[in-house]
């Protein structure tokens, strides 16, 4: 299998002003708005995904193991913050 070289580029060459002077202002930027094709949208779900589940739907976004991270640290600030008391010893200015 053949390696692609990478293509060599000027700017290693150039200085900081020829860079600058190569860059357009945002002034003269013209931006192409994105041509939608005419079709409405369509999920591309699973069929054994319930959508009355509120748990399902949680866990197209957010797998276990990041659920399980984010428990371990609520629960690691939670050991830090938490006073005698059970009461949380942070202001809002530390937040």
């Amino acid at each position: 299998m053949k390696s692609k070289k990478k293509p060599k580029t000027k700017l290693k060459n150039q200085s900081l002003k020829e860079v600058k002077a190569e860059i357009s202002s945002l002034k003269s930027l013209e931006f192409e708005s994105l041509q939608l094709h005419e079709q409405d949208s369509q999920l591309h779900l699973s069929s054994d995904i319930n959508m009355k589940s509120l748990y399902q739907i949680f866990n197209l976004f957010i797998s276990d193991k990041i659920f399980e991270k984010i428990s371990n640290f609520i629960n690691i600030y939670t050991q830090l913050y938490r006073n005698d008391d059970n009461e949380f010893s942070i202001f809002q200015d530390q937040l």
